[in-house]
């Protein structure tokens, strides 16, 4: 099983990642979890997320799945990822530019810290507890 869990907070959805994660298991929440759940502002927490190694050309499938899922179910919107692990930062950046060169319709950015990206979602959610 992934380890993803999903926070439904109305305005915003969160995804919290933690412990060892492959694009694989990425692409099959995107295409299986997040049409379940369309909302035009997304956190990814990946503060605890290990994933593997992926290829650029990975990173490229992994980013057209996401654009593929939600060019009608979220149309304009913000995604926001949480990555205080530089190499999962230097990931997701790499992930952000393959979308911004797709004309993803959804704005990228990458934080450090939750309080940071949920600033910039302009959204306050409540603390997510740790098992």
């Amino acid at each position: 099983m992934a380890p993803f869990k999903v926070l439904d907070d109305g305005d915003i959805l969160r995804i919290v990642v933690s412990g060892p994660i492959s694009t694989h298991h990425i692409l099959n929440f995107i295409r299986h979890s997040y049409p379940k759940h369309p909302r035009e502002n997304v956190l990814w927490d990946l503060s605890d997320a290990q994933p593997d190694s992926p290829a650029v050309d990975e990173l490229k499938r992994l980013a057209e799945s996401n654009l593929a899922v939600f060019r009608e179910l979220r149309p304009v919107g913000r995604t926001a990822f949480v990555a205080s692990n530089p190499s999962v930062f230097a990931l997701v950046c790499v992930f952000s530019t393959i979308c911004m060169v797709q004309d993803s319709p959804i704005e990228h950015a990458i934080f450090s810290t939750r309080v940071e990206a949920e600033a910039w979602l302009k959204v306050i959610a409540p603390p997510v507890a740790k098992r």
